[in-house]
Order: structure tokens, then C-alpha cells, then sequence
């Protein structure tokens, strides 16, 4: 799998540059690192979805935030806790008095 600049007729006139994904690559054309990648399976399709879900499964992966405030999933628990109604934050403080 690479990226090859494709030149397409675009709707409104004139030309227009797009990347598009090619299967097969000429080890001709290829730099020595490019061939390289190629022998270790790089730009098999393969090992493109193990290498995403390695990284998406990971620790360090972040989610987009998927709502207007910006708040990525994990954090929406905490957000929760924090915006209470009042009726119930007066309740906790009064639980919190009796145990003091």
C-alpha cells in the first residue's frame, strides 16, 4: 500500500492533484529504504490494521472528543461528579458535618 499523486478533472474545470492508494509498488522506482519496507511487509494492508489496533488498544491513546465541551470519554465520570445538582452537593456537605 503507498500513496501515488494522481491528477483527476476536477467538477467545476481544470485539474486537480489527489493522493490515491496504490496495491503494488515497482521495486524499480523504490529508494533502498523503501525497499526495505517493503520486504518486512510495511505497506501490506495486514500490517497497517495490526499496527492501529496495537495503537488504538494502547495506553496512550486519546479518543477525539465527540461533544461541543471538548471532554474526551474518560474524563465525562469526573465531569459528572463535579457538575451535581446543588440540592444533592448540599446533601454531601451535610454527610461530610455529621462525619467530622
Amino acid at each position: 500500500m503507498a500513496l501515488e499523486k494522481v491528477i483527476i478533472n476536477h467538477v467545476d474545470g481544470g485539474t486537480v492533484e489527489v493522493l490515491r492508494h496504490v496495491e503494488s509498488l515497482e521495486p524499480e522506482n523504490l529508494s533502498k529504504n523503501q525497499k526495505r519496507k517493503l520486504k518486512r511487509g510495511y505497506y501490506s494492508k495486514e500490517k497497517h490494521v495490526a499496527m492501529l489496533t496495537a495503537l488504538m488498544n494502547g495506553k496512550h491513546y486519546n479518543r477525539k472528543a465527540n461533544n461541543k465541551n471538548g471532554i474526551l470519554p474518560s474524563q465525562m465520570a469526573y465531569v459528572r461528579q463535579v457538575t451535581k445538582p446543588i440540592w444533592l452537593q448540599a446533601h454531601d456537605i451535610r454527610e461530610q458535618e455529621k462525619r467530622i
